[in-house]
């Protein structure tokens, strides 16, 4: 059992400083503009602007300015109050790091709570609830796709905003939660490169759902629409990325 979290910093009821926003700052200062540093990580301009703007109305004093002449006719750089916060948010992150370091000594002692904290460490009404680990993520003009490696090692695409991918701080290596309600999971995907592979393990004509087992035991629910289909028999099925949710 591993143990982990996120760390934002902000006021007790708005958290703005996150890994995203402090790999941002930390570009902006190193390359001296906001484009090359949303370039540098692969965000748009627009996103990244937005993110300075909100950074700077959320402080008492500027975190990031323009500057003016010198050679390449200015650009964009930190303030002292910017670098100071960067300094403090990698004081915490590396005292999170020993925290849970000397934590983990500890885990055989609780790892009888996997597979409690396995069904509720997530609490919604998607009643499909995977755990998965981020393969890739990239940003298009539509979006922002996310390919995750479930547990039982087929992939599978979640689109999402800008401002979630900042907000979650996902990226290449994240644990994350992937959710879907039944409705949305398409049964008998037999031509699309997104579709995944199960066992039908019971067709429930009263709720108009099947119930899918995976190679790796996860159960799958989807509604039963006009599929025919009976228990034991193989099937293929995918949910529409613009409807997968992710949690972290």
């Amino acid at each position: 059992m591993e143990l982990g979290s996120h760390l934002w910093l902000g006021k007790a009821d708005e958290a703005y400083f996150g890994k995203g926003r402090i790999e941002l700052l930390s570009r902006i200062e190193e390359l001296g503009s906001i484009s090359r540093a949303a370039k540098a990580m692969r965000m748009s301009y627009k996103a990244a602007w937005e993110a300075v703007n909100a950074m700077n109305a959320q402080s008492p004093t500027p975190i990031v300015e323009r500057v003016s002449g010198g050679k390449g006719g200015g650009g964009t750089s930190l303030t002292d109050r910017g670098r100071e916060l960067i300094a403090i948010y990698r004081r915490v992150e590396a005292a999170q790091r020993e925290f849970f370091t000397a934590l983990g000594h500890y885990t055989d002692d609780i790892d009888s709570l996997r597979a409690f904290t396995a069904k509720s460490t997530v609490r919604t009404s998607a009643r499909n609830q995977l755990a998965a680990t981020v393969i890739t993520v990239d940003v298009t003009h539509a979006g922002v796709d996310v390919v995750v490696r479930l547990s039982w090692g087929e992939t599978m695409q979640a689109r999402i905003t800008r401002q979630s991918l900042e907000e979650l701080a996902i990226e290449a290596g994240t644990r994350v939660w992937v959710l879907f309600k039944p409705g949305w999971v398409f049964l008998n995907a037999d031509k699309s490169s997104l579709a995944l592979h199960g066992t039908v393990r019971k067709v429930d004509w009263d709720r108009s759902e099947i119930v899918i087992n995976t190679e790796s035991g996860e159960e799958i629910v989807a509604a039963l629409n006009e599929t025919h289909c009976q228990a034991g028999e193989k099937i293929r099925f995918q949910v529409d990325p613009s409807s997968v949710l992710l949690a972290v």
